[in-house]
């Protein structure tokens, strides 16, 4: 091997493997430090004015609400449907 191939392979090694010329501190998946304003900012992200600015992500939203309604309406014994 030669130094600018040893140089490449550093480069492209990923954090945490042997190469690699730093560490990453690793966390749980659910800390309360990283879940909580991640949970936070995913309920601000439901905003219908901001989901108006990319159109397929409103629909969807819209529809993810029908959804739920149609379902609690349902489940609190509302009409149900009829099949022959």
């Amino acid at each position: 091997m030669n130094k600018a191939s040893k140089t490449e392979e550093t480069k492209s090694a990923a954090p945490g493997q042997p190469h690699s010329s730093h560490r990453v501190k690793r966390r749980r998946l659910l800390d309360a430090e990283t879940a909580l304003p991640a949970l936070k900012q995913a309920v601000i992200m439901l905003r219908p004015d901001l989901q108006w600015n990319n159109p397929v992500m409103f629909v969807v939203e819209i529809g993810a609400i029908l959804t739920l309604l149609f379902i609690v309406r349902a489940a609190i014994g509302g009409q149900s449907a009829k099949y022959r």
